[in-house]
């Protein structure tokens, strides 16, 4: 890696600067570094989460929406915000599950003609994953929801019927962002994404993310 004097690291990247905030295009003038640093905050600035929302899953949020603005100097960096919001979405559903469990998830073998269950004492979102999984191979199921498979789109399902999450969030979109995080997670191709789609994730997580602690999104979008 070629190592970079200050100066080049807080260049505006070349790719962003094709992007031209409409008022400017209208206006017939090219925008200074300054008020690009403006627009690439503005585009995310009201996607605050709410003061229900955990310390924990506001910080890992907060590292998308600090990506996205640093897109101005490096473009890449709009993908991996895209990336990042779609796993804080994951990291605040699996979490806000569990609470409402009160970490002791009651669980029930789905194989045998006498009901038999058990309590998973839940530690932490990816023990609770690990630990359901394990069970879940050997038939054991979340009790009174036998299509619970543990993953992030059954935990969406989950709290879409649990949870009053505004009519925005039907099944299709909750499939969406499901995929959208899976192929963050396993890539099979280099993909590249802009600002706008970087603002867009953002804005959908946030959007889920207030609703899992009681606050129904909207129901326009855009």
């Amino acid at each position: 890696m070629e190592i970079e004097p200050l100066e080049g690291l807080i260049r505006q990247h070349s790719t962003t600067a094709v992007f031209v905030p409409l008022e400017f295009y209208i206006a017939g003038r090219k925008p200074s570094l300054e008020e690009r640093a403006d627009w690439v905050q503005r585009m995310v600035s009201a996607y605050d989460l709410d003061e229900r929302v955990p310390d924990e899953v506001r910080g890992y949020y907060e590292v998308a929406r600090r990506l996205h603005v640093y897109g101005l100097f490096e473009y890449s960096f709009f993908t991996v915000a895209n990336e990042r919001t779609t796993f804080a979405a994951e990291f605040a559903t699996r979490l806000r599950f569990l609470e409402l469990h009160d970490w002791r998830i009651p669980v029930e073998r789905g194989d045998v003609p006498t009901r038999e269950s058990d309590v998973i004492e839940a530690t932490s979102t990816w023990a609770f994953d690990s630990e359901f999984r394990r069970r879940h191979r050997k038939k054991w199921r979340l009790e009174g929801d036998p299509g619970f498979n543990g993953s992030f789109l059954a935990h969406l399902r989950w709290a879409h019927h649990h949870i009053h999450l505004g009519r925005y969030f039907n099944d299709v979109r909750l499939s969406a962002i499901a995929d959208l995080r899976n192929m963050a997670a396993h890539p099979s191709m280099n993909t590249r994404v802009g600002p706008h789609d970087s603002a867009r994730s953002i804005e959908f997580s946030w959007r889920l993310i207030n609703a899992l602690w009681g606050i129904p999104a909207e129901e326009s979008f855009y």
